[in-house]
């Protein structure tokens, strides 16, 4: 089957993606292997996969939802793209994962699939491409960051917090080609005084490459954000508070420049 083109980005265009792989999984396998493969998942027990699979198709169904709720404000009438809708819900129903793969996969025919590129087409973009090389960047500074600070003996506490911000970073970038770049501005959100507050901790330590590293990583992740959802005012916001924040040109929300976070092993 060859697949239509598509170059808006959208919650159409991102569930079309995602099941135009499911539509190329082999017959012979369990729902539950097959999403594993579209996911990109690692190996684990089969109680484990069930569940990330079942936390995956559940991101999935959010995806959905703000698909139906486009087309329900497009020009195209609802009879056109509401079947397709239909056999999306049946092709991505959690339920039974064991079950041959096929059950699932009879729903996601040419049809359908052709109906979700055309409309993913007329519904437009909802955020601008960013780059795998750009993804792969994030993931760079934050291993480089990860080997640096462990051997700085850092209070458990702060080290807690570096470690807790990467990890939702990556499973932030991990999550794109499913979620787009709105989980990246959703932690920037609610990490960014943590993160210039440890900024602040980092650099009274005289050691100018943690800092450093803590600064560039953060930095490239609100790039990324800016460059994605950047049309909106909240996203252009969110990347002059950081900076500001980052420089530390920003106070704590007592007004007197005490940090929120004291490192205990200093």
């Amino acid at each position: 089957m060859t697949e239509p083109s598509v170059e808006h980005l959208n919650p159409a265009s991102r569930v079309y993606a995602v099941l135009a792989s499911a539509a190329g999984q082999p017959d012979n396998l369990s729902a539950l292997v097959a999403w594993a493969q579209v996911f990109k998942l690692p190996e684990a027990g089969e109680l484990a996969l069930g569940r990330a699979v079942a936390q995956h198709l559940q991101l999935l169904h959010e995806e959905v939802e703000l698909m139906v709720m486009a087309f329900s404000i497009s020009p195209v009438s609802r009879q056109r793209w509401e079947g397709a809708v239909i056999q999306v819900e049946h092709a991505t129903s959690p339920i039974n994962l064991g079950a041959p793969w096929l059950g699932y996969k009879q729903h996601l025919t040419a049809a359908t699939l052709q109906t979700l590129a055309i409309l993913a087409e007329v519904v437009g973009d909802d955020e601008a491409a960013v780059s795998q090389g750009e993804l792969a960047g994030i993931e760079e500074r934050a291993s480089a960051l990860l080997t640096a600070i462990e051997t700085l003996g850092l209070s458990d506490e702060i080290l807690a917090i570096v470690r807790r911000h990467i990890d939702m970073v990556r499973r932030a970038v991990q999550l794109y080609p499913l979620r787009g770049a709105k989980d990246l501005e959703s932690v920037t959100k609610y990490a960014f005084v943590e993160a210039a507050h440890i900024q602040t901790i980092l650099q009274k330590r005289g050691d100018k490459e943690p800092s450093g590293l803590w600064d560039a990583f953060w930095r490239s992740v609100t790039a990324v954000v800016s460059k994605a959802r950047g049309r909106t005012e909240g996203a252009k916001l969110l990347q002059h508070r950081m900076t500001q924040l980052l420089d530390g040109s920003a106070t704590s929300a007592e007004g007197d420049g005490a940090p929120l976070l004291v490192d205990g092993n200093k």
